[in-house]
């Protein structure tokens, strides 16, 4: 089974803080309001104006600004049970969900994967650290969706990155299958890991259409990507 640390680390959500509020236009349509919605506009001004290394410590001043606030305390407790009840239910479902995973995507080829909880809403990740997050304010639910999600998305560049550079497809054309590629995670193989659906992003969904159309007769994620790379603009 792959091993998923789960913690809360300082300096990794001040990270995310900062590279969400810097990343001022999206991917995907996503909306710049919604992601840094937790984040003050002072601060947001301050994270746009210095350099990343600056920004990042200025946003742990923020963090500690806060220390021993009745707020504070209550969102630390919330997230040492939220940690808590993350490897509860990894330690028992992981190891069948890895498989899962595997089946459609290719074999894990690291061990351990580490997550970070984040106190904002957008859940970044890091393939080439091997991390990613994982929203405080989401549901367990849905985190386990997210989980799956990210997985998939380090399968997808390792077995599939090479391969797609080896055909000619764009980095634009890669990041699109790669997103549209979690669709996969909505077929019956999951109906009893996953409550709930992964919904992927708006520019997407006729991609995702076609891949859930392509992987039910195909049954093979290469031959899915060699029979809708092309559909892609």
């Amino acid at each position: 089974m792959l091993n998923l640390n789960f913690s809360y680390n300082r300096e990794k959500d001040a990270l995310n803080w900062v590279n969400t509020a810097k990343d001022i236009n999206p991917s995907f349509n996503f909306s710049y309001e919604a992601s840094i919605a937790p984040i003050s506009e002072k601060l947001i001004k301050e994270i746009i104006r210095l350099d990343k290394k600056e920004a990042v410590e200025e946003v742990l001043k923020h963090f500690s600004s806060n220390t021993g606030n009745k707020r504070q305390e209550l969102k630390e407790e919330f997230i040492e049970y939220y940690i808590d009840a993350l490897n509860k239910h990894w330690q028992k479902h992981g190891e069948e969900l890895t498989k899962k995973i595997e089946k459609i995507f290719g074999k894990f080829k690291i061990k351990t994967c580490s997550i970070f909880i984040t106190t904002l809403y957008i859940c970044d990740y890091n393939y080439e650290e091997k991390y990613f997050y994982l929203s405080l304010y989401h549901s367990l639910a849905k985190n386990f969706t997210i989980i799956a999600h990210e997985l998939s998305h380090f399968l997808f560049y390792d077995h599939f990155q090479d391969y797609l550079k080896k055909i000619g497809a764009s980095e634009d054309k890669f990041q699109d299958l790669k997103e549209s590629s979690t669709v996969l995670l909505n077929t019956e193989e999951f109906e009893n890991s996953l409550l709930i659906e992964d919904s992927g992003y708006k520019p997407h969904q006729k991609l995702r259409e076609l891949i859930l159309s392509s992987w039910q007769k195909q049954k093979n994620l290469k031959k899915v990507i060699d029979d809708v790379v092309n559909n892609i603009i």
